[in-house]
């Protein structure tokens, strides 16, 4: 039976629900509802550090309108987290009692430990990395965790976020030169009383709405080749030019800016500032996002899900795509053995000219299971494959992974493959390139002695004499239609290899 969760997360800036169902095997989970409202809690903090009556009521109101979702969607598993703001709310308490009263929903107060944990939990789940950074900077506080060897190794929790550098420095909408020189002499006094975070030099992971927008503001600005955020990758240059290009924009310039959110128009300034320091103080070689971040931590401890290894989770995903699309794994997994068998013997005879690596037998066989999604090679099959995996988050791969699982899985010819990785002409070297061109072709070869699905083929061996290039392969019945199609599609092998493929279709029956 399928599980399912509701989580709601009273952030200082935004409250938001989001539902949750597990995977078919139970190791895992998918998003399938995410609904923010911005609440902005924070701004009903006074100078007692009470929150109002007024903000209070908004928030119930919210609340209820939730909790009306999540009855309709028949959801009895519901966790309602609150984190800064009502932590540092001299009335908290009361809060938490008043929407227990008023409409039955329990509220769990995190402590910043458990605020920075989970959404460490998170982001470790999402990546095969075994050091970095991950930051959380929401409207009330920051959370920074350093991690090694895919363990908490420090923590803090900065009592400012987006919200609340406003709050404390800015008297208009937003800020001026003097602001926010205040605001980089406090941020970076916070900075310096953490020893640990000085000179890092590894990556940092982000998580949270100002990150996110500055993501979007750059995709904006380098008109980016994708769609999605997820394992968005920038630098220090990168994050130097968003800010530089922001920071003298007005008001009324920033409600026009692609990219950013209106509820963040006040706030961005600021929040962008604070991520560009904290990369300056690390020295961090690069900023990436993560869709994953406290709600997913809370849920993989909630559910005791494992720590699945890298591989497991490609192959969760690809298994989540192949269930999504009607694909027959079935079928990917014999061209995938075929496939294995090709790369092995064209490494052996071609390894000075394409000094093959393990990352790139794994992309070839993962890439067998979805060709073309399955489909018999369609002229619309290829640019619909092609579009959707390099779109499409999927755990642990950047994008320029996605780009490269995206080229090798459409791939119908090197015309083809050109015309897709045109906007991308810039992420890959002529050697890399050359290498997703030939994993291609060998897909082509392999999709042709799997065409009747019949598993005909046992074996192949290949060898190379005078220029041609000698496949025997051994079949256990009738390969005619197999034969045919060989015949059809060796060209992409043999432009590539500048050989001439010489097949030889052997009966294990004689």
């Amino acid at each position: 039976m399928q599980r399912k969760a509701a989580i709601i997360d009273i952030g200082s800036n935004t409250t938001r629900l989001v539902i949750f169902e597990s995977a078919g095997n139970g190791k895992g989970f998918k998003e399938v509802e995410n609904i923010k409202s911005p609440t902005r809690l924070r701004s009903y903090l006074d100078d007692q550090n009470i929150v109002s009556d007024k903000g209070i009521v908004l928030l119930i109101g919210i609340l209820q309108r939730f909790q009306t979702i999540i009855q309709h969607s028949e959801i009895e598993e519901v966790y309602v987290v609150a984190t800064a703001t009502i932590r540092q709310a001299r009335n908290g308490s009361d809060i938490i009692q008043r929407v227990k009263e008023e409409i039955g929903l329990e509220i769990t107060l995190l402590s910043d430990y458990e605020e920075a944990y989970f959404g460490f939990l998170g982001v470790i789940h999402s990546l095969d990395i075994d050091e970095g950074l991950t930051v959380d900077m929401g409207g009330g506080s920051t959370e920074i965790t350093y991690f090694k060897n895919r363990k908490l190794v420090e923590y803090i929790s900065l009592p400012f976020g987006s919200l609340s550098l406003k709050h404390l420095f800015v008297k208009g909408d937003i800020p001026t030169e003097e602001e926010m020189t205040k605001i980089c002499q406090y941020i970076s006094k916070q900075f310096q009383a953490l020893p640990w975070l000085v000179d890092r030099q590894v990556p940092i992971f982000a998580m949270g709405g100002s990150a996110r927008n500055m993501a979007q503001i750059h995709q904006e600005f380098i008109h980016y080749p994708l769609v999605g955020l997820d394992q968005y990758e920038m630098n220090y240059s990168d994050m130097e030019m968003v800010k530089n290009q922001v920071a003298p924009l007005t008001y009324p310039d920033l409600l026009q800016l692609d990219g950013l959110s209106k509820d963040r128009v006040d706030t961005i300034i600021p929040a962008i500032e604070a991520l560009y320091m904290l990369c300056e103080y690390t020295k961090a070689p690069s900023f990436i996002l993560s869709r994953y971040g406290l709600r997913e931590g809370l849920l993989y401890s909630k559910w005791n899900l494992p720590d699945m290894s890298y591989s497991t989770r490609m192959d969760e995903n690809i298994g989540a795509i192949a269930q999504e699309y009607a694909i027959d794994l079935k079928k990917g997994s014999k061209r995938a053995r075929i496939a294995d068998l090709l790369i092995q013997q064209v490494d052996e005879i071609f390894q000075d000219e394409y000094k093959l690596e393990p990352e790139d037998f794994a992309l070839l066989s993962r890439s067998a299971n979805i060709y073309l999604f399955g489909k018999n090679r369609k002229e619309e099959a290829s640019p619909f494959t092609f579009s959707l995996l390099a779109n499409r988050p999927i755990i642990g791969l950047s994008h320029k992974e996605r780009v490269k699982y995206a080229l090798v899985a459409s791939y119908k010819s090197k015309g083809t493959f050109r015309e897709y990785s045109y906007p991308f002409r810039n992420w890959f070297t002529k050697e890399e390139r050359k290498k997703l061109c030939l994993l291609g072709a060998l897909l082509i070869m392999s999709q042709c002695l799997t065409r009747t699905e019949r598993e005909i083929v046992e074996n192949i061996t290949i060898s190379l004499n005078d220029n041609v290039l000698k496949m025997k392969i051994s079949c256990n019945g009738f390969y005619a239609l197999e034969q045919y199609h060989l015949e059809r599609e060796k060209k992409h092998l043999e432009k590539l290899l500048k050989v001439r493929i010489e097949p030889v279709f052997q009966s294990m029956n004689k």
